[in-house]
Formats: structure tokens, C-alpha cells, sequence
């Protein structure tokens, strides 16, 4: 079927002419050149489509092939392409495959073609495949033994690169080993093709006992009309049957019966939903409207079938064969069947199918007769049996010409709507339920009335009066219906007090609900305004103790007990002032008062400004601090708001880190273009895993660090994720390899 590729100077790509736009499933635009008419030459076709690789799944074999091919040669892609005359069907890749490739100007030069960059290349213009991502190609053309082009074997590339021989060599000699694996598949093909048509002749006539074993046996029309299906598929090795039934009065044909082989995935073609078309559309439709038999050997390509073209083309389904089921002169329905393989008309095999649906005719009219006759009285015994169970009260009416109505139908027991067993209506119906209405839903059960005496369906809800004094409310629904010269009304009326009584109780809660809501909203807004009155009037007091202690400890006079009580003060109220500025800050966060002056800064100057006021911290505990920036890297920040950001992180690290740990603090240029990385990781005790999701809310602290009495507010992350969030950027937590806590700030440069 194919052949290898013929041995190519590289150093000489070929010339291609013109191309035009390759995109799969759509067609491609024709110009009437020779290389179009190489695209859709027929012979050319032929023999791609005689390889049976058009369905569209990839082999595995091939996509070996393309793998080692983008391994080798350390490409982004490697695709082997059939080209069809409207469509690229990738049998084998590696990567993703593109929407566009250069693979049709394969076919067009009709020899390979080698581009090392299609921006700068001539020859290629603006195909769109660059757009793409396509830079680099090397494609090699698989023919059929007769010399067609039926695709290429490619290897592709994101970068310009200079194709060398051994490179091309290896594309080479791994094409041919494509070509051989799809010739293999195709004379495989073949042989099956010509050994079906040595047992046709057999075939048809086991065919028609098989027809005749399952009508003998069949007990209804269905089974009938689906074991003739099931009959005639698997005698003939079709991969796919259907039976459609005739609705004439409606003007359609629904399928209503199928069968496939279960060894084909035909779910796109055979689907969950029934089909309904109507006479002439579809080829069930045209069969019905022609009244005659078709045979298409090439299916996808009958305008007939395009209600299922794509669905019947991605499955592989060439041949469709379809014959009318008649009794006498009527059309009861179509039988229809696809091979997956192209099949020539066989008059013998069309001519069998014929007396096989005239059979299928005759015994589904005698069935059908049969079903009917016992349908209608099991549906009778039926009705009755579920009327006298179901606890709605089920009635027909009649409306007199005279202006009464009176009762043709009632269930035999009303007392689970009514509360009484029978309603005892005789003469007017509705003058005998208007006196069980609730006197004020009376107005209500009048419209009712008036609209379904008018032949509108209606339907209402309103309270009943029980003999007993009880009131229900109950829910009715009325259709009118025209049987010749009468009115007719069916209905049914349904208890649904407890409903009500449900939808009532859901009312209350709902309502309890919102005002338990607003009173928390309004307890929420009290407290942040507790919080940050008590902050702001603190913050001045705090002030004054500071700076009276600041002023004391200048004092030489001082004694060693009056120096150390002094510096107790001085050291708790800086603590006691770094948690009020904590509050305040959250309480402008919550108001949404919190404001920047961002402006660009040296984000390594600020890191280590940073690392060196927290460096008394860390000696204390003999924690190791490095850094890693480079010199030079700008953020657009508010460098106080920053500074914030940096000394929260780098105290909670050297905090949260055992004597002799190590912290680390590293910036770089952000993975996005205009970001800035800022990374503080430590090695201390980390966060359980749990837990990562409460780590930025207010007020939450892990439990470990609670277990092992480390203080803290809560308050740091919230206000560092808040100040992160204002400049536009993002602060993720992770666990740090070996153990610890890792903090990654994204900032905009």
C-alpha cells in the first residue's frame, strides 16, 4: 500500500507552491491549481481511504514512532498526518498537537519539505500555522505503492533550528517505518474485504433462515423489528443496524430500535436520545419519501445523511444500506444498516433484504393488532387498580349544553382529600363542591370554574371543609378536552395541607434566620468599633509611657532596681503599643481606610534594612539569617506598608524557629513579566496541614505554636495578606522542604 520515502538531498528544499488554510474537520479553500487537484484526486483518496485510518484515534504504534522521532531530534511535536480532501487526521503524535502544520504543502510539493524558520522563510508567507508556535519543520511525504502522496510523517519545533542530515536521515528512515505500519494495516483490510465477498452468496442465505428463526419466534412487533435488525447486522458483519417506524399523521420517522457491534465504540453515531426526522430529511426520511432502496458506498460523502455526517464520518461507518419495510401499499418503517467497510452495491444481497422487510411487514401488522387488542384491556385492569390505591381523588366531568355538570368518573375513595369516602355528587358537580369551599376561597373556585368551562386548563389551591369540621387545603388541576360535540374535563385534586403547613414553618425559619443574621452583621460592626475605639484611646496614653520611660533611662542617677523597672515599662508598653497599632491597622482594613503611597524602591535594600533590625531577634536565639537578592531589583510599593509586610514575616520566622535554626529571605524577578518574588522560609516548627486554609484570618493562631506557648495576636498575617492584597498582589504559605514554613510574596515591579 505505501513505500518508503525516496533518499533527498537536504542541503535542497523542495519549492512549495501556494497553500491554503489546514484546519481539522473544516474544509480546505481550493484555488484550481495542480496541487488542489492533487488534494481531490480520486485515485488518491481511493487509496487513503482503502487504509481504513480515518476514524480519527491515534495507533499506538505510530505515536511510537512519533515519540522517538520528537525524543531523537528533541523537538516540541512529531505528527504522522492522512490528508483527506477536507481534513488532517493525526494517526500519530507526540505533544499537542497544533491546529495548523505545513503538512498540506507536503502533499502540494509532492516531496519533502524542510523549513528552519518559517517567520524569515519565503517561500511560506503568512501561514498560519506560525501563529501557531510552528517556527521549525521537517516533513517527509508517505505514498501509496502507486505513487500518491496519502500524508506526512513531521517533526516540528517552537525555535528556528538548522536541520542537519543525520537529523533528517532519522525523520527519514522513522517514516518509513510509518509507511510500513499503515501499508500492513491496509493490505490487512484488504484481504478481509475480498474474503467477505467470497461468503456473500452464503451469507444471504443463512441470512434469511436466521430472519425467518427470529419472526417464529418473536411475540411482539418490537422484538420482531429488533431481532430482524440484530439478524441481518450480524450475518452480514455490519458494524451498525437501526429500525425507524413510520408516523404518518405526525409526518416522521423516529428510531425506535438499533443494534451495533459490541466491539466497536459507536456512541457518537448510536447516542442515549431517540432520533425523530421528518419524511425526506435524514436517510431514514429520504428512503421513506422515495419509497425505494438505498445504497451509498461512501456515506459520509451523500448529502443525504447530513444529520449525522460528522458522528458517521468520526466513527469510521463507510457503506449505508437502507430498504423500506411495507405492508401492502403503506410504509411501516425503514431498516437501516452501516459497514465500517466500503462496500459495492450488491443487487442479490438488495433483492434478499426485500423479501426479509416484507416479511418484517406482515408480522409486525398482525402483532401490532395483537398488542393492541391486549394493551387496551391490561391498560383498563391497570387504571383501575392504581385509581383505587393513589390517595388523589382522580374524576372526569362532563359540561351539558344546558349549563350543568355532572360527574362521568370519580375515584371510589375521596377521603384522603375530602375526608369523607365518597362525595355522594349527583346532579350539578359544581354547585356540590362550591358547598364544601371555604367561604373565603369561593371567589377563586368561580374562576377556576369559568376558565375550564371556557376550554382553558386550569388549575388552584385553596381550603377545603371537611364533615367533620376539619380544614384541608387541597391543590387541583383541570384539562378540558373535546370529544366530537362534548366537553369533557379530566382532573385530579391532591391533599397538600401539610405542604402548606411545611412551606409555612420554612417561611418562619427563613425569617428567624435573617434577623439572627442582621443582628450578628450589627454585633460584627460593634465590635470593630469597640476594638478600634479602645486602640485609639490607648494609643496616646501608651505614647506619654513610653516616652516618660525613654526620659527616665537617660537619668544617670538611676538605680540598678529603678534602671531594671524601668526598662520592664518601657519594653511592655513598646509591646502593648505594637498591639494597638496591630488593631488599628486591622480596623482600617475592615473599613477599607487602609492607604498607599506606592513608588519605586530597591527591594534588596529594603530586605536587608529589614534583616538587620531583626538581627538582635535572631542572635538571641543563635538563629542563623542569610539572605539571597540580587543588587539591583526594583518593586513599586509603599515602602513603609513593605517594610511592614518584611518585619511581620521575618519575626514570625525567627519566632516560630528553634534556638539554632536558620532562616532565609530571597527576591527575585517573578515568574509573570513586571513581578517581583519575595521568599521568607524557615526550618522551624511549621503549621499543621489542616490549618493553611485559617492562617490569613484574623485572629488565628496554629495550634502547635498554642500547644507550645509561643505568644501572639493572630493579627500579623491578616494585616501582612491585607497590605499584600492593596499593592495588587498575592501571599501563598507552604510547608518548607525538611520541615518549617515557607511564605512566597508576589509584588508587581
Amino acid at each position: 500500500m505505501l513505500t518508503s520515502p525516496p533518499t533527498h538531498d537536504f542541503r535542497h528544499p523542495a519549492q512549495p507552491p501556494a497553500y491554503s488554510a489546514e484546519l481539522p474537520g473544516v474544509a480546505w479553500t481550493h484555488a484550481g491549481t495542480d496541487a488542489d487537484g492533487r488534494l481531490s484526486d480520486a485515485v488518491r483518496l481511493r487509496r487513503l481511504r482503502e487504509t481504513g485510518m480515518l476514524g480519527g484515534a491515534p495507533y499506538a504504534s505510530l505515536d511510537r514512532l512519533a515519540r522517538a522521532a520528537a525524543h531523537q531530534l528533541r523537538a516540541e511535536w512529531a505528527l504522522i498526518s492522512l490528508l483527506d480532501a477536507d481534513r488532517r487526521v493525526v494517526a500519530g503524535s507526540a505533544g499537542p498537537v497544533p491546529a495548523h502544520t505545513f503538512c498540506r504543502l507536503v502533499l502540494d510539493a509532492d516531496a519533502p519539505l524542510l523549513i528552519g524558520d518559517a517567520r524569515t522563510d519565503e517561500r511560506i508567507g503568512e501561514h498560519p500555522a506560525i501563529g501557531d508556535g510552528v517556527i521549525a519543520y521537517a516533513g517527509f511525504p508517505l505514498r501509496s505503492l502507486d505513487g500518491h502522496v496519502l500524508g506526512a510523517f513531521c517533526v516540528l519545533d517552537r525555535r528556528p533550528r538548522e536541520w542537519e542530515p543525520r537529523e533528517l536521515l532519522l525523520i527519514e528512515d522513522l517514516a518509513a517505518a510509518a509507511g510500513n505500519e499503515i501499508e500492513l494495516r491496509a493490505a490487512a483490510r484488504l484481504s478481509e474485504r475480498a474474503l467477505a465477498r467470497q461468503h456473500r452468496a452464503e451469507v444471504v442465505r443463512e441470512l434469511q433462515l436466521g430472519v425467518a428463526r427470529v419472526l417464529a419466534d418473536a411475540t411482539t412487533a418490537e422484538q420482531a423489528a429488533d431481532g430482524t435488525t440484530e439478524a441481518v447486522a450480524r450475518a452480514m458483519g455490519w458494524a451498525f443496524g437501526e429500525f425507524w417506524q413510520v408516523d404518518d399523521p405526525a409526518g416522521t420517522i423516529s428510531r425506535v430500535g438499533h443494534w451495533c457491534d459490541p466491539a466497536l465504540d459507536l456512541s457518537a453515531v448510536t447516542g442515549d436520545r431517540p432520533f425523530t426526522l421528518h419524511r425526506g430529511e435524514g436517510l431514514a426520511g429520504n428512503i421513506w419519501a422515495a419509497e425505494s432502496e438505498l445504497w451509498a458506498t461512501e456515506v459520509a460523502d451523500d448529502p443525504r445523511i447530513a444529520v449525522r455526517e460528522e458522528q458517521v464520518r468520526a466513527a469510521g461507518l463507510h457503506t449505508a444500506i437502507g430498504v423500506p419495510v411495507r405492508s401492502d401499499n403503506r410504509i411501516l418503517g425503514v431498516l437501516l444498516f452501516f459497514s465500517a467497510s466500503a462496500d459495492e452495491p450488491d443487487e442479490e444481497l438488495i433483492g434478499a433484504l426485500d423479501g426479509v422487510c416484507a416479511h418484517l411487514g406482515r408480522h409486525i401488522e398482525r402483532r401490532r393488532a395483537e398488542q393492541l387488542a391486549l394493551a387496551l384491556t391490561a391498560a383498563r385492569r391497570d387504571f383501575d387498580r392504581v385509581i383505587a390505591q393513589v390517595k388523589d381523588y382522580v374524576w372526569t366531568v362532563e359540561a351539558l349544553p344546558g349549563g350543568s355538570v355532572v360527574s362521568r368518573f370519580a375515584s371510589p375513595d375521596a377521603s384522603g382529600v375530602f375526608g369523607e369516602t365518597a362525595l355522594g355528587i349527583e346532579g350539578d358537580v359544581v354547585a356540590a363542591v362550591q358547598r364544601r369551599v371555604h367561604p373565603d376561597d369561593r371567589p377563586i373556585f368561580d374562576g377556576f370554574c369559568a376558565r375550564v368551562l371556557n376550554g382553558e386548563p386550569a388549575e388552584y389551591e385553596l381550603r377545603v371543609v371537611a364533615p367533620d369540621g376539619d380544614v384541608r387545603w387541597v391543590w387541583t388541576r383541570a384539562v378540558p378536552r373535546r370529544d366530537r360535540d362534548r366537553l369533557l374535563i379530566d382532573g385530579i385534586s391532591t391533599n397538600v395541607t401539610e405542604r402548606r403547613r411545611l412551606a409555612e414553618q420554612q417561611d418562619q425559619l427563613l425569617a428567624d434566620q435573617q434577623a439572627q443574621n442582621r443582628q450578628l452583621r450589627r454585633l460584627d460592626r460593634l465590635k470593630d468599633e469597640v476594638v478600634a475605639l479602645v486602640s485609639h484611646e490607648l494609643r496616646n496614653p501608651l505614647a506619654a509611657i513610653r516616652s516618660y520611660a525613654e526620659t527616665l533611662l537617660e537619668d544617670p542617677g538611676l538605680t540598678a532596681d529603678q534602671r531594671h523597672l524601668t526598662e520592664v515599662i518601657d519594653r511592655r508598653s513598646g509591646h502593648m503599643q505594637h498591639l494597638v497599632d496591630d488593631l488599628l491597622d486591622a480596623a482600617k482594613l475592615e473599613t477599607g481606610q487602609l492607604h498607599l503611597d506606592p513608588k519605586p524602591i530597591s527591594a534588596t535594600r529594603l530586605i536587608r534594612e529589614v534583616v538587620e533590625a531583626q538581627q538582635p531577634a535572631a542572635a538571641a536565639k543563635s538563629v542563623t539569617v542569610t539572605v539571597g537578592a540580587p543588587r539591583h531589583l526594583e518593586v513599586h510599593a509603599d515602602p513603609v506598608r513593605l517594610r511592614q509586610v518584611l518585619d511581620n514575616l521575618l519575626a514570625n520566622a525567627i519566632k516560630y524557629t528553634p534556638d539554632g535554626g536558620a532562616v532565609r529571605v530571597e527576591a527575585a524577578a517573578g515568574p509573570r513579566p513586571e513581578t517581583t518574588v519575595v521568599i521568607v522560609s524557615d526550618n522551624g516548627i511549621g503549621i499543621p496541614a489542616d490549618q493553611y486554609p485559617q492562617l490569613f484570618e484574623r485572629f488565628f493562631r496554629a495550634s502547635n505554636a498554642v500547644q507550645q506557648g509561643i505568644k501572639g495576636t493572630g493579627l500579623g498575617l491578616a494585616i501582612t495578606k491585607a497590605i499584600v492584597e492593596a499593592h495588587g498582589g498575592s501571599i501563598a504559605a507552604a510547608p518548607a522542604p525538611g520541615g518549617g514554613t515557607c511564605f512566597t510574596v508576589v509584588l508587581p515591579s
